[in-house]
């Protein structure tokens, strides 16, 4: 279920303390941590912040009177990586590590690995903006855990860097209704672009972004099989892709889009064979199938026996009538 979620708080500098404890576990959570140690702030203190969930990634915008943090990472942080994308730079950030400063971004956009206990300052009233994406998704362009807890990466020498901040601070001020479909389209630009800023070498040949591309139409592929027919155009909408290129994803040796929704909608119909007391007839049209002859040689050329040959081999026989 792809989603978008649009969520604010304000802090104004007289704030009660109560509303200064509101605003910790806000701005915590916006950093993917369960909870912020006591902060040092000065008084008066005041803060702006606004995110929105994207399908699986969370882009979050603030602007805040200088501090200094120190989170307490939930269980599912260290599943994700940050990317601080404000350009131009509009004030010193500084991350830290055991007390020890690890990278700087006086000048530069950065990345780091959210999974450690981690400190965060900045010196000066500033505001930014940060993409959190889960690793899963950076996996295929050589992002690996542990290779570094953070680094800078040069606007100036990232084009693609300066495209993400422009896109995430669209995505903040658009509406808080989204689309699913402009939602997933958001999600895999971002993706792709924070790609193109840390390893723009992957994108050359695509071949990473289109395997991460592929897999995810697949699988939204089999979620909505059991729902009726799934057009091109469908799957090329939901993904925000257009059709031509659909199609390229699936541009090989024995494959295109309409054998993998073939091959998925027969997959579905076997395992309803081995596991539903229906007819084969049942089985075969709840799966698209309006001619049985048609099923049976799929099914046996895919499976190598009949539908009658693999239920008897696995005990399976359907109701009578």
């Amino acid at each position: 279920m792809v989603e978008s979620r649009l969520e604010s708080l304000r802090l104004q500098p007289d704030a009660s303390s109560d509303r200064l404890d509101e605003w910790g576990h806000f701005f915590a959570s916006s950093y993917l941590g369960d909870r912020v140690d006591p902060l040092p702030y000065e008084r008066p203190f005041g803060g702006d912040m606004t995110r929105r969930w994207v399908d699986d990634t969370l882009v979050v915008r603030f602007k805040t009177s200088p501090y200094r943090a120190r989170y307490r990472r939930n269980s599912d942080a260290g599943d994700y990586v940050g990317f601080l994308a404000s350009w131009p730079p509009t004030g010193e950030d500084v991350q830290w590590r055991d007390d020890t400063p690890v990278m700087s971004l006086h000048e530069s956009m950065g990345i780091w690995d959210n999974a450690a206990v981690a400190e965060h300052s900045v010196h000066i009233v500033k505001e930014q903006t940060v993409l959190f994406v889960p690793k899963e998704a950076l996996a295929a362009s050589g992002y690996r855990s542990g290779q570094t807890y953070a680094h800078a990466v040069s606007p100036q020498a990232r084009p693609t860097a300066r495209v993400l901040a422009d896109l995430l601070s669209s995505v903040l001020s658009q509406p808080a209704a989204m689309s699913a479909a402009d939602a997933l389209a958001i999600r895999n630009a971002a993706v792709g672009l924070l790609i193109g800023a840390i390893r723009p070498e992957e994108l050359a040949d695509s071949k990473a972004v289109s395997d991460t591309m592929r897999q995810r139409v697949e699988n939204w592929v089999n979620g909505r099989l059991p729902f009726g027919p799934i057009s091109p155009s469908d799957a090329a909408a939901a993904h925000g892709i257009s059709v031509r290129s659909l199609h390229r994803l699936f541009d090989g040796p024995g494959r295109s889009f309409g054998s993998m929704v073939r091959s998925a909608r027969l997959e579905c119909a076997r395992q309803e064979l081995l596991t539903s007391m229906s007819t084969v007839q049942h089985i075969a049209a709840r799966w698209g199938y309006s001619d049985m002859s048609h099923f049976g040689r799929e099914f046996k050329r895919t499976y190598g026996m009949t539908t009658t040959e693999f239920r008897a081999l696995h005990h399976t026989h359907p109701q009578a009538g």
